[in-house]
Formats: structure tokens, sequence, C-alpha cells
């Protein structure tokens, strides 16, 4: 089995994989913590369930996921082992995105949501905007995303 050497450490292909999954399991958990917030009613029509919000959203808060991973390096109150598997997730998981660039992979571009702001809390006043201008219906988009990630989800 290979290995992959990083941040002067040598792990096997599948702890590596385990690692970047972590960023990918705090993304998701951040999702479902955005959907909770104030939302429209559009929002809950197009997306009545939080797991599959979750899943089909989890990218666009990987960058909040990693911002919570680095804050945990300078906390003093996580221990050194939690310290070196969050440091070898970040350098993994950056490594893998630009890879897949490299690669000839186009960069993941979807806007990022991030905690304390309007996109993640939600706005009671958008919210009765977003329904006076859209009114009470499904989006195909939103439809799409759920196919897609339930798709990914069994796979």
């Amino acid at each position: 089995m290979r290995n992959i050497s990083i941040g002067g450490e040598i792990i096997s292909i599948s702890d590596a994989m385990k690692l970047v999954d972590t960023i990918y399991e705090h993304a998701y958990e951040l999702a479902g913590q955005s959907y909770e917030k104030d939302r429209s009613a559009k929002f809950r029509l197009n997306w009545p369930n939080a797991y599959e919000y979750a899943e089909a959203n989890k990218r666009n808060f990987i960058e909040q996921a990693r911002e919570d991973f680095c804050a945990m390096l300078s906390d003093k109150k996580s221990d050194e082992k939690t310290k070196k598997r969050v440091y070898l997730a970040i350098l993994l998981e950056r490594a893998f995105a630009n890879g897949l660039e490299k690669l000839g992979h186009e960069a993941d571009t979807r806007l990022q949501v991030k905690k304390n702001t309007v996109q993640f809390e939600g706005d009671k006043t958008e919210n009765r905007k977003i329904m006076e201008k859209f009114g009470p219906t499904q989006n195909l988009r939103a439809e799409m995303l759920k196919t897609a990630a339930k798709i990914s989800y069994k796979h």
C-alpha cells in the first residue's frame, strides 16, 4: 500500500482520505446549523429536510470549516494530537484541491457561506422579499442539487 509524506508525517492514503473527510464532515455540520436558522418559506419548500440540504450544500461551507480548523490550531485548550490531525487535514485538503486543478479540473467557485453573516443566519426582511418576488414555488436548482446529493450519498 502506498503512503503519503506531508507535514513531516508519513501516512497511508486511506488515513489521508479520512483526514480530508473530517473537513467535509465539519462543512456538513455547518450546513445543518445554517439550515436551522431563520429561513424563508420558499427555502423550506425547496429544502424540507436538513440532511438533504446539508449533503447537497456542504461544499458552500468548506471555507468556514477550514477557518474553524485553523482556529483549533491556536486554541490552547486543543490537545496536541487533535492539532496535528487538524493540521494534516488542512494540508491534505488544500493539496487535493490544488492537485485537481493541475489535472485540469475547474476550481470550485461556489459562494462560500460564513458564520455570523446574513447568508448563514438568515434575515426576516430578506425572507419576506423573496416570498413577495418569487412566491412559494420550488426551484429547479434545488431539485437538481437534491438529486445529485442523493446519487453521491448512495455511492
